[in-house]
């Protein structure tokens, strides 16, 4: 739910064509793809959607998002802006965005359901209606403590990293693409408009917002690859570490946003692991010094309690008390027991 570069608008914009039954070029444009979608993915007989209202417009991008009704249950649907829906281009991004998110089946990820021909909507991707509110949004009440920003860390961590196993980029992490659920604060990665996977060989320019987006991905021959993902996900990190005050994740931040890609983490994952060992090598010599401490007074009070033992053997005007021999008497010289 996010509003996406204006650059990235342009360069959608530029390829489309002057007739929208054609082909934008020879990439492999679908040229009838709504179509070609409601007879691969339609559902003669569903019952419509009702209650449609809208949450989310685009101002610069191209699209827009309802939250429906259907059999009792709420559905987020993502569909084309007006202007937009006889656009090939736009229309297959769309297509590309359904077919991506319905590979991705993680309780960390929006769930893609479905993609149909909404009244009113056209093609729309039917999603799972995700009853929360952004990272962003957390963060700018100020209500983003700690222990909630290690928990979304590690969830999100895990999300990015079941994606890249799958081949599949994001290429637009930052905090408005990513959503805490109300009941629980589970982390819930959404927007995958701009994402990539090998099996797609349309739609393959630089895409991503500025703020968050990897040095390399503006290099001339870039190629897309999962380090620009690590960058994103760094600099969410460190959004996270300046709203919580917690200096332990700005430094796996560091980690993930350095220049050089083949310098960043291989993985989400391993980015926080270098977290968990840093923290590691500070309570273990902490440890050790408390045990040295624990040892000392121990030692100590040891010495201390020999000390107050002799004091025993002293007079009261502190001269050493000798030991008293027992004489026999008299009258008991000699005898034998």
């Amino acid at each position: 739910m996010n509003t996406q570069d204006h650059s990235n608008t342009q360069a959608l914009a530029q390829q489309e064509p002057r007739e929208d039954t054609q082909p934008a070029d020879s990439s492999g444009f679908v040229q009838d793809i709504g179509q070609e979608a409601s007879m691969r993915h339609g559902t003669p007989g569903e019952q419509a959607f009702s209650g449609l209202a809208p949450i989310y417009v685009s101002r610069h991008g191209h699209a827009r998002l309802f939250v429906a009704r259907r059999y009792g249950k709420l559905y987020t649907l993502k569909c084309l802006k007006e202007d937009f829906l006889l656009s090939a281009p736009y229309r297959q991004a769309l297509a590309k965005e359904f077919d991506i998110g319905l590979q991705l089946d993680h309780p960390g990820i929006c769930r893609t359901l479905g993609m149909e021909e909404v009244d009113t909507l056209g093609q729309a991707i039917v999603m799972e209606h995700i009853d929360g509110e952004t990272l962003e949004a957390r963060m700018s009440q100020g209500k983003l403590t700690a222990e909630l920003a290690d928990k979304v860390a590690h969830q999100l961590a895990e999300a990015i990293d079941y994606m890249h196993n799958k081949q599949i980029l994001h290429r637009d992490l930052k905090p408005s693409n990513i959503m805490l659920t109300f009941n629980g604060n589970n982390t819930k990665l959404i927007d995958f408009s701009l994402s990539d996977s090998d099996g797609h060989c349309v739609l393959k320019m630089p895409a991503g917002t500025t703020r968050y987006m990897a040095p390399e991905i503006t290099a001339k021959g870039y190629r897309p690859n999962m380090k620009a993902d690590i960058y994103s996900f760094g600099m969410v990190l460190r959004d996270m570490a300046q709203a919580a005050g917690d200096r332990h994740l700005a430094r796996c931040a560091r980690l993930c946003t350095r220049q050089n890609p083949d310098e960043r983490p291989e993985s989400a994952c391993e980015a926080l692991a270098h977290r968990q060992s840093y923290l590691s090598t500070l309570l273990l010599p902490m440890a050790l010094t408390l045990c040295c401490v624990t040892l000392a007074v121990l030692a100590l009070l040891g010495i201390r309690h020999r000390q107050a033992g002799g004091q025993e053997l002293l007079q009261p005007d502190g001269n050493e008390v000798s030991p008293t021999l027992v004489q026999p008497s008299p009258g008991t010289r000699g005898k034998q027991p």
